[in-house]
């Protein structure tokens, strides 16, 4: 029976698999999979993309550090970690050692999306399942999973954290009963879950670990086994501690003092479409960057709340047939993720109604996830969970089929002009190009070793280090996900002192804009305009039009 019943879970988790990279080929193009594509990463507005496929290039060219995630060539000469490039850290370092095994041009940001897509609709679906005992149910609501607005704002901004099934899969070992587990199996099912958490995105482990919290809370409650919980505690944060680590995380001097605000989830975000809907208006943010406190539901999915409420209501469910244990707790869940994602400060609409304070260590503590907007996620996945559960068990099984297949229509009409347009968007090509791309300083390129960006723009910065990536250079300045400010220019600093103390730097290619033209040409260098920017160089270059100060 118990075989047979895991043959069916399997088939489900086959087939919400399946479904979910179909709707993801549907959302977002199949040449996106192209790994030896990569036009469509230039082209996107947005340099994020830039920031994360970059990472990874100049982290498959540097020579193997220890730990194993430092680079030296994307903030020459300081050492960095791909951690903070968001280029998803660990298939980074699973693919690096076959680095001279794959093409030139390798991507694996369409791969990536299409696998977290697939496995977030295939476990989805396993929950559903758990708690509905309904295949044809689960499979469909698994669409949900799939083409979560979220998930479609995320897709090729932020992709790493479209890895959606990191919060989904604690979720799923809850409702399994994770915690009759023997302790030694529980163990290393929280360490292994961990590493890849953190490993792939600290905010995603962080999701997780708050669920675990809770699944504790009940096997504390249930077993009365504290050091059980404690031991699971300290697997969680050794095997994070050890992730971290192995990734160069503690190297390069970052800065991580930051205080939480502006970038939290204002109240109306489970209604706010921000552009992305076909029924619903655009409702206003308090705070521009409110944006990443993103969790509008879709209308379909709303349409799922509604009618789980009034079904509720209706059939007058008892509350000790409501508020079991679990359920209080996963109640209780939904509401400290709500709150964690509008704090610190709490607004509806273009309306502040509170900014709380931040002393001491809950500053500390909220800093370190200043993006506290984007803990709305757990609390868009029960909203889906806890309808379709709902309506499983108050309704008959064709009613439901009827319901959550309507909703999904819903859900895809409602997001059909968002999802055109994010797939129009992957299709114009733009070929990569920098200020430097000149025929003249390419021809003597191999003389030279690093480029040193004097100024500071994001978008230049992402051109530049292409150029830099195409040539086998270093580049002294990135975007990278903790602030390095200090440290390049500490780092520019000692560049100004090589060029007062007369060294050499002939293998340097200092780039700087109009405004950064008086602190470099009290220097003994060549000075040449290309295309925007000014370069300056120790020795001639044949074919370009030198400039005098």
């Amino acid at each position: 029976m118990e075989t047979k019943q895991s043959s069916k879970q399997l088939q489900l988790f086959a087939g919400a698999f399946i479904l979910g990279a179909m709707l993801f080929i549907m959302c977002y193009g199949a040449g996106v999979l192209d790994v030896t594509y990569d036009d469509w990463i230039f082209h996107m507005i947005d340099p994020d993309i830039k920031q994360h496929y970059l990472g990874w290039c100049f982290y498959r060219n540097s020579p193997w550090q220890f730990p194993l995630g430092l680079m030296e060539n994307l903030a020459y000469p300081a050492k960095m970690s791909i951690l903070w490039t968001d280029s998803m850290p660990l298939i980074a370092m699973i693919l690096k050692p076959f680095s001279p095994l794959l093409p030139t041009t390798f991507q694996y940001i369409g791969w990536y999306g299409l696998l977290s897509t697939a496995l977030t609709s295939g476990i989805g679906a396993l929950i559903l399942y758990k708690l509905t005992r309904s295949r044809i149910v689960s499979f469909i609501a698994s669409a949900c999973f799939a083409v979560a607005p979220h998930m479609l704002q995320r897709m090729f901004y932020h992709t790493t954290l479209t890895a959606q099934w990191l919060i989904l899969l604690p979720i799923l070992w809850w409702i399994n009963d994770v915690y009759k587990l023997d302790l030694r199996k529980k163990l290393m099912l929280w360490a292994g879950y961990s590493f890849v958490a953190v490993t792939i995105h600290p905010y995603l482990w962080a999701m997780g670990c708050f669920i675990w919290a809770f699944i504790a809370l009940e096997e504390l409650i249930v077993t009365h086994k504290l050091s059980s919980c404690l031991l699971e505690a300290v697997s969680l944060v050794a095997a994070a501690v050890f992730g971290l680590w192995i990734m160069g995380a503690f190297y390069g001097g970052v800065n991580s003092e930051y205080i939480a605000g502006g970038y939290e989830s204002n109240l109306n975000t489970l209604i706010n479409p921000l552009g992305k809907s076909r029924i619903f208006h655009d409702l206003p943010l308090a705070v521009g960057l409110q944006y990443e406190g993103y969790g509008y539901l879709g209308a379909g999915v709303i349409l799922l709340v509604i009618i789980s409420a009034l079904a509720l209501v209706l059939k007058k469910i008892r509350k000790n047939k409501i508020f079991t244990l679990r359920r209080s707790l996963m109640l209780l869940m939904f509401i400290f993720f709500f709150c964690f994602a509008v704090f610190p400060e709490i607004s509806v609409n273009e309306h502040m109604i509170k900014i709380l304070p931040q002393p001491g260590l809950i500053g500390k503590f909220f800093g370190t996830f200043r993006s506290t907007g984007r803990f709305i996620w757990p609390v868009v996945w029960l909203c889906i969970i806890g309808s379709v559960t709902v309506l499983k068990r108050n309704l008959k099984e064709n009613a439901i089929i009827i319901l959550v297949a309507f909703c999904m229509f819903v859900q895809l009409y409602d997001l059909s002009t968002a999802i055109a347009d994010k797939k129009e968007s992957l299709k114009t090509e733009k070929i990569a190009d920098s200020d430097l791309d000149d025929p003249a300083l390419t021809a003597c390129i191999d003389r030279y070793k690093h480029i040193v960006m004097a100024y500071d723009d994001n978008i230049d910065m992402n051109d530049l280090a292409y150029f830099a990536y195409r040539y086998g250079l270093t580049i002294n300045r990135y975007y990278f996900a903790r602030d390095i400010n200090e440290q390049i220019e500490k780092n520019l600093e000692d560049y100004r002192q090589k060029l007062t103390n007369g060294e050499d730097v002939s293998d340097c290619i200092f780039v700087m804009k109009e405004k950064e033209l008086a602190d470099w040409t009290i220097f003994d260098l060549h000075f040449y305009y290309l295309n925007g920017s000014y370069i300056g160089v120790s020795d001639p270059v044949e074919g370009l039009e030198e400039l005098y100060f």
